[in-house]
C-alpha cells in the first residue's frame, strides 16, 4: 500500500487546480457548470464559511433554550425600551465607525491615531454593552415577531415551523456576476463579510478581467435566510429590522415548500421567492411595529388638502426622486442593451452613477450586476420586472396573509402565478384602479337581488361612502369593499353569504385588520377577491 499524500500538499494540490481552472478550455468541463467553477475559484480564500458561522450560532440559540435570556426582565414595558436603546446604540455605533474610517483615510490628518482616541474608546464600551444584552433582545424581537406570525395563521399543525430565530450579525458580502450584454443573475457567491473595499474591489477586478463578457460586484446584504439562525444587522431602524427578520423568516418557511426548492431554477423563481419574502416581511415588520413600539410608527404623510393654499408648486425646485430615477434609468439601460449597445448603456449607467452621488447617494458601482441583484427584489425601484405587480395583485386578492403565503408556497415557476391570477380575477373580476365594484356584479355572481346587499349596511354607522352619481340607481351604486365586507360581517342576517364569498367572519375580520396594517384606510380595506 502507497503512502498517503500529506494534507499540505493535498491542499495545495487542490489551490493549484482550482486557480487553473479558469485557464482550461470550455470543453473539458459541462458548459453549463463552466462559469460556476470559474468564479469559485477566482474568489478562492475569500469566500463565506456558513459551516463554521452556524456552529457559533446554533451553539448560542441552544443555550437560549435552556435559560430564557429575557426572563428576569419585570414587564413588557422593559423589554421595549430594551430593545430602543440597544437599536439607538447600534446606531450610534454605525456613526462612530464612520467617523473613524473618514479620520483614517484623510490624508490631510497629521496624528489619525490621536485623533480617534476618544471615539475609539466609546466604540469599544458600546460593543462591549451590546454584547452582553445581544441575546436579550433577539429573544424579545423573536418572541414578539413570532406571536403576530401565529396569529396571522401562519403555523404548521398550530406550531410555528420552522421556530423563528435571528442572530444579529454582519452578513456575508454578495457577489453578483451578470452578463454584460443583458441584465441576468448568472452567478451569486457569499463572500466574507470582512473584506475591505480594496479586497472587494480586487476580487471583482479579477472576474471581470477573467471574464470579459461578464461584470461583478460585491454588494452588501441587510440579511441572509440562507441560514439558521438567520442574520440582520442591527445598524438600522427598528421599522427595518423587523420587516428583515419577517422577511429571512419567509425564506426559513418556504425552504420547506415547492417555491423554496425552486429558489435557483432561474432568475424569475429568484424573484418570486423574494418578492414574496418582502411582502410578507413588510406586512409582519409593519405590525409588529404597531402593536409593540407604537410610537415608532411614522407620521402618516400629509394629504392634498392639508398643504399651504398659498404655496405654488412651479415655484418649488424639482426634489431629487431616487425611485424614480433609479427606474428611469433601468428602463433605458434595458433598451440599449436591447439594440446591443454595450458600450453606450455602460457609459449611461457610469453617468448616471455620478448624477446619484452628486446628489448624495454613494452608489461604488452601477453596472448590470447591480441591477441582477436589486432586480430580483420586484418590489425595489431598480426593479422592472412585470414578476412584481403580479405578486402584489395576488396578494391584493387574497382574503388573508396565510392565504396568500399558502398559494405561492406551492408554486414552482412564474407561469404558477398567472394560473393563480387568471383563476381569482377570471372568477371574480379585475378589480377597478379605484378599489370600488359593482354591486349589481356582486349580486350577480351571489344570485341575490342588489337591494339585499344594500340592506346589509342598514345597521352599519356610516353610509357616507356610495358615489354621490349613482346613489339614486341600486343597479349602479359603488360601495368602497371595506364598507361592503363589514356590513356583511357584522349583520347576522347575512352570515349565509359569507361561505358563498369563501370565508366566513372571522376570516373577513383578520381581513380587514391586515389590510389596515397595510395602510389603506378605512373603509376602503379589502377583504376578498371579490372586492379587491
Amino acid at each position: 500500500m502507497g503512502h498517503a499524500m500529506p494534507f499540505r500538499k493535498r491542499i495545495a494540490l487542490i489551490l493549484v487546480l482550482l486557480l487553473l481552472l479558469p485557464l482550461l478550455p470550455a470543453d473539458t468541463i459541462p458548459a453549463d457548470k463552466a462559469l460556476d467553477y470559474q468564479v469559485a475559484a477566482l474568489v478562492s480564500g475569500r469566500g463565506f464559511n456558513l459551516a463554521l458561522w452556524e456552529v457559533g450560532a446554533l451553539t448560542s440559540k441552544l443555550k437560549d433554550l435552556v435559560v430564557d435570556p429575557a426572563a428576569h426582565l419585570d414587564d413588557d414595558a422593559a423589554a421595549r425600551q430594551l430593545v430602543l436603546d440597544y437599536v439607538l446604540t447600534a446606531r450610534r455605533i454605525g456613526e462612530l465607525k464612520g467617523t473613524i474610517t473618514r479620520v483614517l483615510s484623510d490624508p490631510q490628518q497629521p496624528n489619525p491615531e490621536r485623533a480617534i482616541a476618544a471615539w475609539q474608546a466609546e466604540l469599544l464600551r458600546l460593543l462591549h454593552r451590546q454584547a452582553e444584552r445581544r441575546d436579550v433582545v433577539e429573544a424579545i424581537l423573536e418572541s414578539q415577531t413570532a406571536t403576530v406570525l401565529a396569529e396571522e395563521g401562519l403555523t404548521t399543525l398550530g406550531l410555528l415551523w420552522p421556530p423563528l430565530k435571528f442572530h444579529f450579525s454582519e452578513p456575508p458580502l454578495y457577489l453578483i456576476v451578470s452578463p454584460r450584454q443583458k441584465i441576468a443573475l448568472r452567478k451569486g457567491v457569499h463572500l466574507r463579510a470582512d473584506l475591505s473595499l480594496t479586497e472587494r474591489e480586487y476580487t471583482e477586478a479579477a472576474v471581470d478581467s477573467h471574464l470579459p463578457d461578464h461584470v461583478s460586484l460585491a454588494e452588501d446584504i441587510g440579511g441572509f435566510g440562507g441560514a439558521y439562525p438567520t442574520m440582520v444587522i442591527d445598524n438600522a431602524s427598528l421599522s427595518w429590522i423587523l420587516s428583515t427578520i419577517a422577511h429571512e423568516w419567509t425564506h426559513n418557511y418556504l425552504a420547506f415548500r415547492p417555491l423554496g426548492w425552486h429558489y435557483f431554477d432561474d432568475s424569475d423563481t429568484v424573484t418570486l421567492n423574494e418578492t414574496v419574502a418582502s411582502i410578507v416581511g413588510d406586512e409582519i415588520g409593519a405590525c409588529v411595529l404597531e402593536r409593540y413600539y407604537p410610537q415608532q410608527v411614522p407620521a402618516p404623510r400629509p394629504s392634498g388638502s392639508q398643504v399651504h393654499p398659498l404655496r405654488i408648486p412651479e415655484l418649488v425646485p424639482p426634489r431629487f426622486d431616487f425611485n424614480r430615477e433609479m427606474r428611469r434609468t433601468r428602463l433605458q439601460v434595458d433598451r440599449l442593451l436591447a439594440e446591443g449597445g454595450v458600450a453606450e448603456a455602460e457609459a449611461f449607467m457610469e453617468a448616471q452613477r455620478q448624477r446619484f452621488v452628486a446628489h448624495g447617494y454613494a452608489l461604488r458601482k452601477l453596472n448590470q450586476a447591480y441591477f441582477a441583484f436589486h432586480g430580483s427584489y420586484a418590489t425595489a425601484p431598480s426593479a422592472v420586472d412585470p414578476i412584481g405587480p403580479k405578486v402584489t395583485r395576488l396578494r391584493r386578492a387574497s382574503p388573508s396573509l396565510r392565504v396568500f403565503l399558502e398559494t405561492v408556497s406551492r408554486f414552482t415557476r412564474v407561469e404558477d402565478l398567472d394560473r393563480a391570477l387568471a383563476e381569482i380575477e377570471g372568477r371574480w373580476g379585475v378589480p377597478n384602479p379605484q378599489g370600488r365594484v359593482s354591486l349589481g356584479a356582486i349580486a350577480e355572481r351571489l344570485g341575490l337581488g342588489t337591494g339585499q346587499i344594500l340592506r346589509s349596511g342598514d345597521n352599519s354607522d356610516d353610509t357616507r361612502h356610495t358615489n354621490e352619481d349613482t346613489q339614486g340607481d341600486q343597479r349602479r351604486a359603488h360601495f368602497t369593499p371595506g364598507y361592503i365586507a363589514i356590513s356583511l360581517a357584522k349583520d347576522a342576517r347575512h352570515n349565509h353569504i359569507l361561505p358563498r364569498l369563501g370565508f366566513g367572519t372571522k376570516e373577513c375580520e383578520d381581513s380587514v385588520k391586515g389590510w389596515l396594517r397595510l395602510g389603506v384606510e378605512y373603509p376602503r380595506t379589502i377583504a376578498h377577491p371579490l372586492v379587491v
